[in-house]
């Protein structure tokens, strides 16, 4: 059986090697047919059976062919050395293993699909995560401490880095500096110059750029920019560049200015005016007019207000020291000052704490004021008030009279009727009759609007009045007095007096201590 199968391998390899020699043109020449060498199966049989070591055989045609031929023919799947190689010139002996040996030839394996760079690498990222996870996972308190506070610090330390980049596109605070021409186009928006100016390098934030000119000067007029070239240098704040954008390049000179607490609209135009920042009509307009945004603004204009109030914006005017351009907007000088009384007083006033509580809630439950309500009598506290004790004082009068609006409908305030007089005069030439919507003599209840612009003080004692100290008590036993009313003299120094007839006491002693200061024998 054995011999069968060999003769059937023979006589296969026998018309392999006949067809692939014919099909070798390149071995016409010089090669006999292997039909002619090899006159039958048996020979070819008695050659391949010859020793098996690695000898060189003769092969029949003339030429040797060395027994590792074998070896490299019954491999899984090799491929045959080059003719050469093998020893038989001009012919192809590929793939011709399988027909001596029994075994099946196995199917190559094949090759592992490659992965693309980009899905390897996301891969990559996954595992790093899972694990990252799983190590926190099976970490104690104290690691998993440290990790967060290690993520908040950084985060916090970029933020921190934002901020002041931030900071410093707007204010130039640390800029390295460098002329540069520009050229700006008809009709160019916001969004336009802030694309200039940061393709340009004057700049870094072109987005923070256009959220400042939405809030300058409240951002609702469009912003007229002159179309041509302008140098500018990278050193300036966005005002500069504002102001060079849309002036040309002459000198702003800016002017410091101190707004005194207690002063009225009138006086702030005209300190300003008189400042060269600004004009008296465009002021009114602006205070009168201009839609401001502010949460404060828009209250008292949904609310309303009295048609016989003389400025809408009075009491609103934080007192202050300001900076400001000589060829200032006025809106945009209005609007700063508002931006200091929001900072400064506005914010706490209706800010809300953990338990529900806020000032603005508590003075319209306690006294059925309104935010309005509260600047106006402030106003009053801060004009009848000597001293910054008094106005906490003088507080305490007025809340008292509000709250028994039976027994004292008026305020009976001095400084009510003084707010629309063209000049001051002193409480002993006041004509408490004139009739006006300002004198508290004559009308119920507060005055159509603020008489003055208050300070932090006077708006601090609107909201935590205290009895006035009785001057006669023992220093070691203060006693307090629930005071109804309170009279000053001209050296602002003020006396309180429960009743109507302690007042009138008082206002006899005022009367004395003025004739004293006129004739400059008053000793305080």
């Amino acid at each position: 059986m054995a011999d069968n199968n060999e003769r059937s391998r023979a006589s296969e390899l026998f018309a392999l090697l006949n067809e692939v020699h014919n099909e070798d043109n390149s071995a016409d020449n010089g090669v006999k047919s292997v039909a002619e060498e090899a006159h039958s199966v048996d020979e070819l049989l008695d050659i391949l059976s010859q020793n098996s070591e690695e000898e060189p055989q003769d092969n029949g045609f003339g030429e040797e062919i060395p027994v590792s031929i074998f070896s490299h023919l019954s491999e899984e799947g090799a491929e045959a050395n080059e003719p050469e190689s093998a020893g038989i010139k001009g012919i192809h002996v590929t793939n011709v293993g399988s027909h001596f040996t029994d075994e099946a030839v196995p199917t190559p394996p094949l090759p592992e699909a490659e992965l693309p760079e980009e899905e390897e690498e996301e891969e990559e990222r996954v595992t790093a995560g899972v694990r990252v996870f799983q190590f926190l996972r099976g970490s104690s308190f104290i690691p998993k401490a440290c990790i967060y506070i290690l993520v908040v610090c950084l985060v916090s330390v970029y933020l921190a880095y934002f901020a002041i980049s931030v900071g410093n596109d707007i204010f130039s605070l640390v800029t390295e500096k460098r002329e540069v021409t520009i050229v700006i186009p008809e009709n160019a928006t916001d969004d336009d110059v802030a694309k200039i100016l940061k393709e340009n390098g004057i700049i870094e934030y072109d987005w923070v750029y256009t959220m400042y000119m939405g809030y300058r000067g409240d951002g609702d007029e469009k912003t007229v920019y002159l179309p041509g070239e302008h140098t500018l240098s990278t050193d300036m704040n966005y005002s500069q560049i504002i102001y060079r954008l849309t002036h040309g390049e002459n000198v702003r000179e800016i002017k410091r200015v101190t707004i005194p607490e207690g002063y009225t609209v009138n006086q702030i135009i005209d300190l300003l005016v008189s400042e060269g920042i600004g004009e008296r009509r465009d002021y009114i307009e602006a205070i009168n007019n201009y839609p401001y945004k502010w949460d404060f603004v828009k209250q008292l204009t949904e609310l309303g207000y009295s048609e016989h109030r003389t400025y809408r914006l009075e009491g609103y005017l934080f007192p202050d020291t300001y900076d400001f351009y000589t060829d200032e907007d006025e809106v945009y000088v209005i609007n700063k000052m508002l931006g200091a009384f929001n900072d400064k007083f506005w914010k706490d006033f209706v800010k809300v704490d953990k338990n529900g509580f806020s000032y603005q809630n508590q003075f319209i439950e306690e006294y059925g004021l309104t935010f309005d309500d509260a600047i106006t009598l402030a106003s009053i506290i801060q004009a009848e008030g000597g001293t910054a004790r008094d106005f906490y004082y003088v507080s305490y009068v007025f809340h008292n009279r509000i709250k028994h609006k039976t027994d004292f409908p008026k305020l009976e305030s001095d400084a009510t009727i003084q707010y629309v007089l063209p000049e001051r005069v002193s409480s002993s030439e006041l004509d408490t009759s004139l009739d006006t919507p300002y004198n508290t003599y004559l009308y119920d209840g507060l005055t159509p609007g603020a008489i003055s612009n208050p300070g932090l003080e006077a708006l601090s004692a609107v909201l935590f009045p205290e009895p006035p100290e009785d001057p006669d008590s023992d220093p070691d036993d203060i006693e307090y007095i629930d005071a109804y009313y309170f009279v000053s003299n001209d050296a602002g120094k003020t006396y309180y007096a429960h009743s109507l007839r302690a007042h009138e006491k008082n206002k006899e002693k005022v009367k004395q201590e003025n004739e004293e200061i006129k004739a400059g024998t008053y000793e305080g």
